[in-house]
């Protein structure tokens, strides 16, 4: 089935876990798949063992945002799909850290704002 064919989809946080399964059934159903994740070497398998395009990206960097979201725009012209999956092992109260959010645990059904792409014309 190709549910999602001629679509272009990001999954933030695709180079393991539910990010990776994503990324695998998107292509399945035809979608055009670009992901992110800060693990190059994990990224490279994901992309050749699916057809997809990885992007290396840490969602905490809001300047690479810009430079991912002009990379889709340029090779596919739009964005059809986002799934904001990204998110890290553990948490840590954010009253002990002094950065802030970064590296605290993330969740789309908690936190999409936090990586959510900024929208395409």
């Amino acid at each position: 089935m190709e549910r999602f064919k001629g679509k272009v989809a990001l999954v933030t946080g695709g180079t393991c876990g539910i990010g990776a399964a994503t990324v695998r059934r998107l292509a399945e159903e035809g979608a055009r798949v670009v992901f992110t994740g800060r693990n190059a070497q994990a990224g490279e398998q994901v992309a050749e063992a699916h057809g997809a395009h990885f992007h290396r990206h840490d969602v905490d960097d809001r300047a690479g945002w810009d430079t991912l979201m002009a990379a889709i725009r340029e090779r596919f012209g739009r964005l059809d799909i986002a799934f904001a999956n990204s998110g890290i092992e553990g948490a840590t109260p954010i009253s002990s850290r002094s950065g802030g959010m970064r590296g605290t645990r993330s969740s789309p059904s908690i936190s999409p704002g936090r990586c959510s792409p900024p929208s395409m014309p």
